[in-house]
């Protein structure tokens, strides 16, 4: 009986290992397979704007179209209404097909990789996993929160838009930090898609990783966990500077218990030089990493160790006026 039971649980691992693989590639092809499908989103222009040369001009469907023209109108009506219409375009705020493509493509492999990394440790390690599967869970939320720290800190003091890869994210946090409402005007995908791009593939060769080397549940369960948290960093830094009167009660309250960064936590940040509380997932470490719990900040001794090898100032180091002449001309939407 132990050997069959053996025989069954082994079983239902390797079943999980495949579908951990398939899954994900599942929605690597989907990926592929809606952006190729995926309408392109009506030139700004309008009906009267000349195609681009060289290609075929894209032909959305009456019904794509329809729903891109009725969210730009409510979007420019909304904008309107609170005085930004000719600050922002509301097309720079919509989400594309292709944005909402590979959205849903990378959440469906952080579900895939997830559901197997469950089902393959309830095989492998039956009642211990509904302490260890949860445990895995809150470790890829701790990872994410301290990730996001070390990434905002990098592109908020080095690097330009000229910057290979995260130019356009470099800038686009200079942005933030003067106009930090727009966050609040962006639909999911548009404020999303950039992260979904460099990690679908990671999770794939992630994925292929796992398998060849027979990865345990638990570790597909703490990467799904920390990419999902990644990937909605932007969703919950966008909350943090929301209203109170304008967010969910089941936000607020995961604002309050620290599970999600607050709007007071994150506050902090946005003062001149921009210095600290560079977490945005629950903010958690932001104490530990700017030294309130110790004596030095972790990111001001790195940044004077940058300093001695290699002569590069840190943005946080310049002065408001400094600084606002280092960014200007920058593309800071």
């Amino acid at each position: 009986m132990a050997r069959a039971g053996g025989r069954r649980g082994g079983a239902r691992a390797a079943a999980a290992g495949a579908g951990r693989a398939a899954g994900v590639a599942g929605a690597a092809r989907a990926a592929a397979a809606a952006a190729a499908a995926a309408p392109a989103a009506p030139p700004r222009g309008g009906a009267g704007s000349l195609p681009s040369e060289g290609a075929p001009s894209p032909s959305p469907s009456p019904s794509s179209t329809s729903s891109w023209r009725a969210r730009r109108e409510k979007m420019r009506a909304r904008l309107e209404r609170e005085g930004y219409l000719g600050v922002l375009d509301p097309e720079d705020l919509l989400s594309t097909p292709g944005q909402r493509a590979m959205c849903g493509a990378t959440f469906s492999a952080v579900s895939a990789l997830a559901v197997a990394g469950a089902l393959e440790a309830s095989a492998a390690h039956g009642a211990v996993a509904a302490v260890a599967c949860p445990a895995a869970a809150a470790a890829g939320w701790l990872l994410a929160d301290l990730g996001t720290g070390f990434y905002h800190w990098g592109v908020d003091n080095y690097g330009g838009p000229d910057t290979p890869l995260v130019g356009g994210q470099i800038a686009a946090f200079q942005g933030h930090h003067t106009r930090p409402w727009i966050i609040l005007h962006r639909e999911f995908s548009n404020n999303t898609y950039q992260i979904c791009q460099p990690a679908l593939p990671l999770l794939l060769a992630y994925a292929a990783i796992s398998q060849g080397s027979n990865l345990p549940g638990e570790t597909d369960l703490l990467v799904a966990s920390f990419t999902a948290f990644v990937l909605l960093s932007q969703t919950l830094h966008g909350w943090s500077h929301g209203s109170k009167a304008a967010l969910p009660p089941s936000v607020l309250a995961l604002q309050d218990l620290g599970v999600f960064i607050s709007r007071q936590a994150h506050a902090e940040h946005h003062t001149a030089p921009f210095e600290g509380n560079y977490c945005i997932v629950s903010g958690v470490w932001n104490p530990l990493l700017d030294g309130k719990l110790g004596k030095t900040s972790v990111f001001r001794k790195m940044e004077a160790a940058i300093f001695k090898r290699w002569g590069v100032v840190p943005r946080c180091w310049l002065t408001k006026e400094e600084l606002a002449e280092a960014v200007s001309g920058w593309p800071c939407i």
